[in-house]
């Protein structure tokens, strides 16, 4: 029998959490769930740290402009919440592209039981 050959490559749980490591601290959040095969999840996650990453901004600047210069002000709580977000998102991007491969292990072994 002469069927065709298909290869299924699964996702690097590495590059997944360096993504979205690296990219996430500049308020690229999303990029490694996009990478893990989480296409809304990322997406969503990409809007979120970039509205984050605007706010900041913003809140910097306005405080900038009142002279509160070293005080906690508003932007302390986004800058927290950033950060927190971060971390939480580069362990979720390693974790969606091992579900990734999970799955795509079952997929497998299902098409070899026919």
């Amino acid at each position: 029998m002469g069927g065709d050959v298909v290869v299924l490559r699964g996702k690097n749980e590495g590059i997944a959490a360096l993504l979205a490591l690296v990219l996430g601290f500049f308020g690229f959040w999303g990029i490694g769930h996009i990478y893990a095969g989480n296409l809304k999840k990322g997406l969503a996650l990409l809007l979120l740290g970039l509205l984050l990453a605007g706010a900041l901004i913003l809140f910097s600047l306005a405080e900038l402009m009142a002279g509160m210069v070293f005080q906690l002000g508003p932007s302390s709580f986004i800058l927290l919440i950033g950060a927190i977000g971060w971390i939480w998102q580069t362990f979720d991007a390693h974790k969606e592209a091992i579900k990734y491969n999970e799955m795509l292990l079952g997929a497998t072994k299902n098409i070899g039981e026919n």
